[in-house]
């Protein structure tokens, strides 16, 4: 077996069958604004990226996954069923890149 790495990839040969693992980009919390924060009934997700935002997955603090959705052209996140506390939103854009985040919910 013959492992390569180049450009933050990985590659492992085994005879004619390889596999490849790339690294994920952590999107820094300052390039995500989640309005209005605390939230009521829905929440708008804003970056200052220029890949747009895929899914979104929000989770208690405990790390529990709460809801997964995917949105569309700015389309805001629903927040109205969720329990009054604070939230952590997981941000996976289009190029595959993560961000993280957290929004108080009223």
């Amino acid at each position: 077996m013959n492992c390569f790495h180049q450009d933050d990839m990985v590659e492992w040969q085994l005879g004619d069958c390889m596999l490849t693992n790339t690294k994920t980009e952590e999107v820094p919390a300052e390039a995500i604004t989640c309005y209005p924060n605390p939230a009521t009934d829905a929440l708008f997700l804003f970056t200052t990226r220029d890949h747009l935002i895929d899914r979104v997955a929000i989770f208690n603090l405990g790390g529990r996954p709460i809801a997964e959705t995917i949105l569309q052209g700015g389309q805001p996140l629903s927040v109205r069923e969720l329990s009054k506390g604070i939230y952590a939103v997981t941000v996976i854009f289009e190029d595959g890149a993560v961000g993280r985040t957290k929004f108080v919910k009223q």
